[in-house]
């Protein structure tokens, strides 16, 4: 009777680890795939969607999914709100999704995670502050500092973060050039002198 009961346990404890790898490996397709077609059609819906379930959800902490599947999250809000749109429903949903980019993005930000998620992240919360600088009278001043702090926090987060380097050396370079959308209006005769004191002395960032 106990061999019997064994065999009974073994069997089913044999099929839930079968199928706990098999949606382990359909968690794996369904982000790599998502990665690709996000490459071709960043807002088609449910581009990362995996297994469901106790079996599914248990894959996905297993794989340790859950802040990366939240990342790419945040990449197709920061996509959709960047596409032009014609109406005006339609510009209130891309300003949500902006909104809601912004919110992850500083959140992932934040986190102790790996270092190229946190300087992406720093990254193109810097690039929503540059954007969000030009042509504002009022705040432009501050949201430019703001986005020089957000590209150098992602400069040091991660060597390699290339994109960071670069988009920081276009801002500085904009601001000692008295870039007339990035001062606030009356103020642009003072850009080239005030753009040099932004930088940090020295090479480093």
């Amino acid at each position: 009777m106990k061999r019997a009961v064994v065999a009974v346990v073994a069997l089913v404890l044999a099929g839930a680890l079968a199928v706990l790898a098999h949606d382990v490996r359909r968690w794996q397709r369904a982000v790599d795939r998502g990665d690709v077609r996000f490459l071709v059609q960043p807002t088609e819906p449910g581009l990362w969607a995996g297994p469901r379930g106790s079996s599914g959800d248990l894959a996905r902490r297993l794989l340790g999914l859950d802040d990366d599947l939240e990342f790419r999250h945040a990449e197709a809000l920061f996509v959709r709100g960047h596409i032009p749109v014609s109406t005006y429903d339609l510009e209130r949903r891309r300003l949500t999704a902006r909104g809601s980019a912004v919110a992850l993005l500083e959140q992932l930000e934040a986190r102790d995670g790996p270092a190229w998620r946190r300087a992406r992240a720093a990254t193109l919360l810097g690039l929503t502050e540059f954007e969000d600088a030009q042509g504002d009278s009022d705040d432009g001043p501050a949201l430019v500092r703001r986005a020089l702090a957000s590209f150098r926090t992602a400069a040091r987060a991660d060597p390699g973060a290339d994109d960071a380097k670069a988009d920081l050396e276009l801002m500085l370079t904009l601001l000692r050039g008295g870039h007339r959308g990035l001062q606030p209006a009356g103020q642009e005769g003072a850009a080239a002198g005030a753009g040099a004191g932004l930088g940090d002395s020295g090479s480093g960032y």
